[in-house]
Order: C-alpha cells, then structure tokens, then sequence
C-alpha cells in the first residue's frame, strides 16, 4: 500500500490536528507548570526539610519515577470512579475530569524527575559559596536568590528542558482514558479513512515541531543567564 502524499493536505487532517493540538498544549503547559511547583516543593523537602520530610520526599521521588505514568494515569482514573461512584459524587461527574486527571498524573510523575534535577542541581554549587555568603550575612531567601539561582539556571534548564518534551510526549496516554487529544483525533480520523500511516506521520512531525521549539526556547534561556565567560 502506497504512502498517500495528497493525504497530507487533507482538510479533514488539518481540522483534526487543530482540534488535538489545543488540547495537547493544555496538558502539555498544565502538566509542566504543575511538575515544576511539584518539583520545587519536593526538592526543597529534600534539601531544607526536617529529616522526617527528607525522608517522605525522597519515598515518593523514588516511588513517582518508578512507576510508569499511564498506569499513574489509570490508577487515577479508574480508582476514583471506583472509591467515589459518579452517580454519588457530583465533582467526578464533570467532562473534563480525564483532563484534570492527565494533568494531574503529569505533575505527580514528572514532578519527581524535576525534584531531583534541582535538588542536584543545587548540591552542585560549590559549598564555599554558601560559606563565603554566610560569611558576608546573607542568609535565607537571599542567599537563593543572588547566589544559588544565578550558578543554579544554567545548571538545570538542559534537564528541564528534556522534563518538558518528557511532559509533551507522555501527554499522549491520555487518549487511552478519552482525552480528546492529538492522538484522540488521529485514531479517530484513521477510522474513518484508514490513513494510519499519512494520520501518524501528521502527528509525529506536530509532535517534533513542539519537542523542537520547546529545547530551543529554553537554550535562548540557557543563553540569557549564563555569563559572558560562560557563553
């Protein structure tokens, strides 16, 4: 069977890669902020916690990276409907629940990765930098925020960066619990027209075009915060 070009300018694929890709960038840009505040709240535990903290964050890291995101999603999915009956609990009644889920099941997963790139990141200043400001009375917040973060950026935005496409790709499972995404259309419209291998090839390139322009963005900010004699 013959790869179909013409497919390729299909008004029907472009109505369907449009309608995808809003959803897509929703789950996309939710589940990436939400793993950042995740990760930033996990990865503090880790470094500035009380011991029981420390230890409770770095379970859940463990645990969160371990476990494949869509049975994250699954479990989500299915175990509320499970504990708390649709026709009982109104709040689980809302359309956009499988959307709220994927969000939520991209935040819980991939805000453990994102813990451990800052909490690396920051164990990777120099000790004789918090000495040298302790030293100078700089202290709490502070401290962070005119020394840490400066050396800190250009440490963790390439790993942020892989977070965020990591984000982009995993969003794709939530066409399996009916998420109307890019994947959702596609399979959708390949029913209809039995065109899988034209309608992945449209996804796949969308797909890349996002990967692409986010790694990209973030070395425009790898650029901006590293100093001179580093670019």
């Amino acid at each position: 069977m013959q790869f179909d070009w013409n497919f390729l300018a299909d008004p029907r694929l472009f109505e369907a890669l449009a309608s995808g890709l809003k959803i897509t960038l929703l789950l996309s840009v939710g589940g990436a902020i939400g793993a950042l505040l995740v990760g930033t709240l996990l990865a503090t535990c880790r470094i500035a916690g009380t011991p029981v903290l420390q230890r409770a964050a770095r379970a859940y890291t463990d645990v969160a990276r371990n476990v494949p995101l869509i049975i994250t999603m699954f479990f989500l999915y299915f175990g509320l409907t499970n504990l708390f009956p649709p026709n009982e609990n109104a709040w689980l009644r809302t359309p956009y629940l499988a959307t709220i889920i994927t969000i939520v099941a991209l935040t819980l997963v991939e805000g453990a990765f994102v813990a451990e790139i800052l909490r690396q990141g920051v164990e990777s200043v120099p000790v004789g930098q918090f000495e040298a400001a302790a030293a100078s009375g700089i202290q709490g917040p502070t401290l962070y925020r005119h020394v840490v973060i400066p050396q800190l950026l250009p440490l963790i935005l390439p790993g942020l960066a892989s977070e965020v496409v990591n984000v982009i790709k995993g969003s794709t499972f939530a066409m399996t619990i009916s998420v109307m995404d890019l994947m959702w259309h596609g399979q959708n419209l390949e029913s209809e027209t039995f065109k899988g291998v034209e309608i992945m090839t449209a996804i796949s390139v969308v797909y890349f075009m996002l990967s692409f322009a986010t790694i990209a963005l973030f070395r425009v900010f790898e650029r901006i915060v590293r100093s001179p004699d580093q670019r």
